[in-house]
Order: structure tokens, then C-alpha cells, then sequence
């Protein structure tokens, strides 16, 4: 019996089956203001830039693996956040832009939280950029992460089988991977789960971008196995960040509207969400008339307030206002 035992641990092991939720394992794996982070390669954080040349404009992105640039070879290099200083260096190189990139496959809401508040109080940049697309928790167990928002985890913070103890089920979910497995697909759930409020979040971001100097800016991915014309799975989440943005006077766009006269199939990556490096030069092209159309925006807001005498010279402006956001094809997406 043993000896089945060690032998399904080896085999889980060796040939890791693609559980049902997402597993984070990683050596990077730490506790950054109470949440899960990890990073893969963090020179797209570009934080050299930012060091070396403090007169430039910043611009930061929170985002998923689809701003991280998987999908692409060289995802630092080729996704379209690298690509996006190039052109706003070429189209304003005085002072110039550092655009600095904190996204990382896998994350969450949560994640692109965490790392905004540990970076948005000290780089202070123009703009904000977050990526609202998952919005489900992790729970830390041992040396993983794991989202599952169905699985009731019990007093000690560990999901867990009927009728096994706290003790034993916690080191055999931390130790086994079998045990582990077992747990993911038959622990106790919750039948009507509860996830976290987009618009809570929303307001979290825009409240700590604008403490931190920055415009906020919410954008909306979009799964690819349609076309950009369609709308998908992504609808409730352009509906709700749509809402916010009339109530809240943050800016936001949708990536599908945004590429909408794109052929989606020579573009992507896969028929999740991801680009390939032609859809991260068009996403680049994209995200540079959109950056600059904000700040233009951020100026004459900013002036007309002063002129107007409501705001203190070098307060950020937070003013709603008309703001073309350009789609690939240098079409405008008006969103008030």
C-alpha cells in the first residue's frame, strides 16, 4: 500500500496534469501587503529608466500575462508596453516617457493591486494603467498559490476533504500532490461562490492613482476566439467598468472596441487572449495615440480649472471630460 502511494506521488509529480484551477509554483513566490506575487523576468518593470532620467513622463501598467507580453518570444522586449516607449520617445522625445511595466502571468486583481501600492506612491507617474480582467483571489498554501473562489477554506486557510482533520489535511496538501489533487477536485465548495467587486476595486485604484499624482485608466482585454466586431464573455466587464467611468470621471477603453477593424486571427497568439508580436505592435500603436490624447486632455482640464480658480497649480486634474480614445485603425472611441 505504501508502495502505491509513493508510486501515484511520482507520477502526479512527473507528469503534472493541468489541474482544474490555477496553481502558481514559482521560486519568486512571495507575501507583498498580504497577497500572493511572483515574477517571471522583471526587467520590463523598467524601474532603470525611471532612475536614470527623472524628467521623463511615466507611465505605468498593472496588468495579467496579456500585458506581460506572453504570446510573444521575448515578452519584456516584444510585448506592446516596450514597444509603447519607442513610439512616445519618437513622437515627444522632450522630456521623454518611461513606461513601466508590472504585469505578470497569472495575476489577478489582487496582484495588480498589490504591486500598485507598493510602486504608484513612489514612481508618481502621469498615468495609470490597470488591466481589468480576473478579478478571482489566490489562498497561500505552503509554496503555491491557488484561486479557486468555490472552495471553502476552513480556519486555518487550507481547502480540504470531509471528514480529515485540520492537522493532517493541512501537511498532506502542503506535502502531497496526489493528497493536493484530491482536495482541488472533491474538497468541500461552495455552490454559489463570491467573488470580488469590480467596482470596490475600481474605486481602490483610482483613489490610489490619484493620491499618487496619476490619472487613472481602466482597460478591458478581450478573449480571441472572436472577432473583434463580437461581443463575448468580455461584455459584463466593459459594462461595469463603462458605469464606473460615467460615475467616477476615470478613463477607460475596451480592447475590442479598440482593435475593432483588426483581423483577430493575425493578431493573436492563441484563442484565449493573447498576442502575437504583430498584435503587440498594434496594441503599441494603439496605447501611444491614447497616452498622448490623455495627456493633451490632463492639460487643458488642468488649465481650465486653474482658470476657472477650483484647482491649486499642480494638482492633478480628476475633471471629467470628452476624451477621444483612438482605436488601431486611428479612428476615435469617445468615452465620457
Amino acid at each position: 500500500m505504501a508502495g502505491g502511494a509513493v508510486a501515484a506521488e511520482a507520477t502526479v509529480r512527473l507528469m503534472n496534469p493541468v489541474p482544474r484551477i490555477q496553481i502558481v509554483r514559482r521560486p519568486s513566490l512571495r507575501e507583498l501587503h498580504g497577497v500572493p506575487v511572483w515574477s517571471e523576468m522583471t526587467d520590463g518593470e523598467n524601474l532603470g529608466c525611471a532612475a536614470e532620467h527623472p524628467e521623463r513622463i511615466r507611465v505605468a501598467f498593472f496588468g495579467t500575462s496579456i500585458t506581460y507580453g506572453s504570446g510573444t518570444r521575448y515578452p519584456t522586449r516584444q510585448s506592446f508596453a516596450a514597444k509603447l516607449e519607442d513610439l512616445l520617445n519618437a513622437a515627444r522625445p522632450t522630456p521623454g516617457f518611461c513606461v513601466l511595466n508590472f504585469s505578470q502571468p497569472a495575476f489577478h486583481a489582487q496582484q495588480e493591486a498589490a504591486l500598485a501600492l507598493e510602486h504608484l506612491p513612489s514612481l508618481r507617474p502621469a498615468l495609470a494603467f490597470f488591466e481589468v480582467w480576473d478579478p478571482s483571489p489566490y489562498f497561500f498554501v505552503g509554496n503555491a498559490a491557488y484561486s479557486d473562489p468555490a472552495l471553502v477554506l476552513r480556519r486555518n486557510g487550507v481547502p480540504g476533504l470531509r471528514g480529515v482533520p485540520d492537522a493532517p489535511n493541512r501537511w498532506l496538501f502542503a506535502h502531497s500532490r496526489v493528497y493536493e489533487r484530491l482536495v482541488l477536485r472533491f474538497g468541500v465548495r461552495d455552490r454559489r461562490p463570491r467573488y470580488p467587486s469590480w467596482e470596490a476595486w475600481c474605486g481602490e485604484m483610482a483613489a490610489l492613482a490619484a493620491r499618487s499624482g496619476a490619472r487613472p485608466v481602466f482597460y478591458v482585454p478581450t478573449f480571441l476566439d472572436h472577432g473583434f466586431d463580437v461581443s463575448g464573455e468580455e461584455a459584463l466587464n466593459e459594462a461595469v467598468v463603462a458605469a464606473f467611468t460615467r460615475a467616477s470621471g476615470a478613463a477607460s477603453v475596451s480592447l475590442r472596441e479598440m482593435l475593432q477593424h483588426e483581423d483577430f486571427l493575425r493578431i493573436r497568439a492563441d484563442s484565449c487572449c493573447h498576442y502575437n508580436d504583430a498584435g503587440h505592435r498594434t496594441l503599441a500603436e494603439a496605447f501611444s495615440r491614447l497616452v498622448l490624447d490623455l495627456l493633451r486632455a490632463g492639460r487643458a482640464g488642468a488649465q481650465s480649472q486653474r482658470m476657472r480658480g477650483r484647482t491649486p497649480r499642480g494638482t492633478p486634474s480628476m475633471e471629467t471630460d470628452t476624451t477621444a480614445y483612438p482605436g488601431a485603425d486611428g479612428a476615435s472611441r469617445v468615452r465620457t
